[in-house]
């Protein structure tokens, strides 16, 4: 079995090869070139360049050696355009840390290596070079056997990631909890202005080119809104809050008015078919909202589901008894898709799972029971609600549920509760908010200004919104658009007045790429290319390319070629569609794609 000093050899000897040749401009003569390079060029599988870190295609070059003293080193060659492989960012490292291996030059060819350290800690610490070596006192490609200089510098490397495993837990903790604060920091001030406009006017649609990551600034801007701060992982508690006070929806073309506000929806009571009235998306949210402002209330339903849900899930069944006559139960179980009850019917009481005779079984959902709840009925016919009040009596018996109150209102106002449509243009607007354009303006909000809707005279007496439907002033509105989709013309002046538009542009979002390994080369590539989009006739900057296709890279390791083929160039042809010279323009952009891409590209 190889030792893992000459495997850490082989690494070192690979290493150099790999850069000599690529900075050589692809010269065979190379020291190494036979051994490392030339099996993968003739098998037609020869990486050029990659992150080893992130499983790369160019770690399987050294994977015959990576594996040594229990960690795995990593080979990283970034996409040095301009034929320059001399910087910092081409590196050796134990994976997940920033201990590297760092090659020094002499001209164009690799004269020594270096061990050093390249991460943060707080503060930006640059490169610290703990011990170099010459290719010569390393004996790199010699036979002679005399290796104690590499060992000298292979016991420091190892001795540095033991050193470094030790102190991982408060390293990466105050690490983490740093890049997150700076993150947090620097979003918040981004999103500053998005914020303020929001808040004056109620109603924002952010438009701008395709992919300028607009759905994704709504919901930076939501979690802004209702947490007060913006990070990628949210605790337990931050989540079920974003969750209950930012909605979503994405518009389309058969998206109507009974989705979005309210309509009849056919129901089966227990094998009696039916409509009842049921609350669309943005109607439901907005109950929520108006919940919100009312305090001295009580109710704690959801809580007490959830521990029910869970109780089933964990017992299969639960026994409720009548509340005419306790001494008589009937069975509860989750139904098939654990979302609601059902009350099953099993040939000669065999309660075996999956036994049940269907056809003869009854269902509680959530809202029904909630109905009941709140002194309402389950649902518009009453059917079977005796059923209903002993599951909620149940609930208030085993699962804590405590009787209702509803609250006082005391003001318009209370905690913000953000809705997001994305795009917004796509829906006929129309056809989908009706009487809203109306209640959605913000000099028309609160409950002083109620409209009646389509199924007014079908809403229950215990409805909040039974003497008219209006939208809270806590209720804010984000819409995303790309203003170049042929379905914008759906949208008429009398919507428009009632919302402030705000253009995102692509080199507004360019802190998107900060975590992309290719981030200074895709920046180049998206300011050129753009920069040339708004000189062809027809198009402007709503045609720009937005950072958020350069995220795709991370799916082909950084591969340019394989973004254009696979994204970039069928977008383009569809902006330029029925242009005269759509061919030239075409090869034109591409060229301009490929500027800085190395010789062999060309």
């Amino acid at each position: 079995m190889e030792s893992d000093l000459s495997k850490f050899k082989h690494v070192l000897e690979y290493f150099v090869t790999h850069l000599n040749y690529l900075q050589s401009d692809y010269s065979e003569t190379v020291m190494g070139f036979d051994k490392y390079i030339k099996p993968f060029l003739d098998e037609g599988d020869f990486t050029y360049t990659g992150q080893g870190y992130n499983d790369g295609k160019i770690q399987k070059q050294i994977s015959k050696w990576e594996n040594i003293c229990k960690h795995r080193l990593c080979v990283n060659v970034q996409p040095q355009y301009g034929k320059n492989y001399k910087s910092k960012r081409c590196y050796l490292n134990w994976i997940g840390t920033g201990l590297n291996i760092f090659s020094n030059w002499n001209k164009d060819e690799v004269s020594g290596l270096s061990v050093g350290y390249a991460y943060w800690w707080m503060k930006p610490t640059g490169y610290k070079i703990v011990m170099t070596k010459t290719i010569k006192e390393l004996n790199l490609f010699s036979e002679n056997g005399d290796d104690s200089s590499v060992k000298e510098f292979f016991d420091l490397f190892v001795k540095e990631i033991d050193d470094y495993d030790n102190e991982t837990s408060a390293y990466y903790l105050a690490e983490q909890k740093y890049h997150e604060q700076e993150k947090q920091l620097q979003i918040m001030k981004a999103t500053e202005h998005y914020i303020t406009l929001l808040k004056t006017n109620h109603n924002v649609i952010l438009t701008g080119a395709p992919g300028t990551g607009k759905t994704y600034l709504a919901k930076i801007i939501a979690q802004q809104m209702i947490l007060g701060n913006v990070k990628d992982n949210l605790t337990d508690n931050e989540q079920k809050q974003f969750d209950e006070q930012c909605g979503f929806v994405q518009f389309h073309p058969s998206y109507d008015y009974t989705d979005f506000v309210e309509g009849l929806r056919p129901c089966n009571d227990n094998g009696n078919m039916g409509f009842e009235i049921k609350d669309g998306v943005f109607k439901e949210f907005c109950k929520k909202a108006v919940m919100s402002q009312k305090t001295n209330g009580m109710d704690n339903f959801d809580e007490s589901w959830d521990k029910l849900v869970e109780y089933l899930s964990d017992n299969d069944f639960l026994d409720v008894p009548f509340i005419s006559n306790k001494s008589k139960t009937f069975r509860v179980e989750l139904n098939e898709y654990g979302t609601g009850l059902a009350n099953r019917t099993y040939l000669d009481n065999n309660f075996q799972k999956g036994e049940w005779i269907k056809g003869q079984s009854k269902f509680f959902n959530k809202e029904q029971l909630y109905n009941i709840y709140k002194g309402a009925s389950g649902v518009p016919s009453g059917g079977h609600d005796n059923y209903r009040r002993a599951i909620v009596e149940i609930m208030k018996s085993k699962f804590g549920l405590h009787p209702y109150k509803e609250g006082d209102v005391i003001s318009d106002e209370g905690k913000p509760y953000v809705f997001i449509i994305d795009e917004i243009n796509r829906g006929e607007i129309s056809k989908i908010f009706g009487e809203l354009f109306f209640s959605i303006d913000p000099g028309y909000r609160g409950d002083k200004r109620r409209v009646k809707t389509q199924y007014s005279n079908l809403i229950e007496e215990s409805d909040v919104f039974k003497k008219g439907f209006y939208v809270p002033k806590n209720v804010y509105i984000i819409g995303t658009m790309n203003d170049i989709d042929r379905s914008v013309e759906s949208m008429d002046f009398a919507f428009r007045r009632r919302f402030a538009f705000k253009e995102i542009k692509a080199d507004d979002r360019i802190a998107m790429l900060d975590d992309l390994d290719w981030k200074d080369d895709a920046i180049k590539r998206i300011q050129a290319i753009n920069a040339r989009i708004e000189k062809i006739d027809g198009l402007s900057r709503a045609y720009h390319i937005g950072p958020a296709y350069f995220l795709k890279l991370k799916n082909y390791d950084g591969d340019f070629d394989l973004l254009w083929e696979n994204h970039l160039e069928g977008l383009l042809l569809e902006y330029m569609r029925g242009m005269t010279n759509c061919k030239e323009v075409i090869k034109e952009l591409a060229k301009i794609y490929r500027y800085t891409k190395m010789d062999r590209y060309e």
